[in-house]
């Protein structure tokens, strides 16, 4: 570890109270990634459905230590709706996965609006 970011570490943090908003989008992109393998989807909703979960997944982790990827996952969560809301086939169970994926890209949507900056510890004096 460099002394730079030994300093950083020192005086910045994450708020413990917005964990559960990274925890929260780690864990809904993991449920993306299975869901997609779990039953028949389309092929580009297939292929959405695993990448936006994926994504989310390692976007959740690089959020812990880069707030602003936060913005990414709600941007990936915007993309996957718009996807099957727009996608026009309608077989395979697109019911199951337009509602699946709405309502676990809301709750990505929502966790991303947490702002998880690191804030300055204030020194004891």
């Amino acid at each position: 570890m460099t002394t730079r970011h030994a300093e950083f570490q020192g005086r910045y943090h994450m708020p413990r109270r917005h964990y559960w908003a990274r925890v929260t989008t780690i864990v809904a992109g993991l449920w993306l990634l299975l869901s997609a393998f779990a039953w028949p989807h389309n092929g580009p909703i297939f292929t959405n459905t695993w990448v936006v979960g994926l994504g989310s997944f390692f976007l959740g982790l690089w959020a812990f230590r880069d707030p602003f990827a936060r913005w990414f996952s709600g941007a990936l969560a915007i993309w996957l709706v718009v996807i099957n809301l727009l996608s026009r086939d309608n077989s395979d169970g697109s019911t199951l996965t337009l509602w699946n994926n709405v309502v676990v890209c809301t709750v990505i949507f929502i966790a991303s609006m947490i702002d998880g900056t690191r804030v300055q510890r204030k020194k004891a004096h």
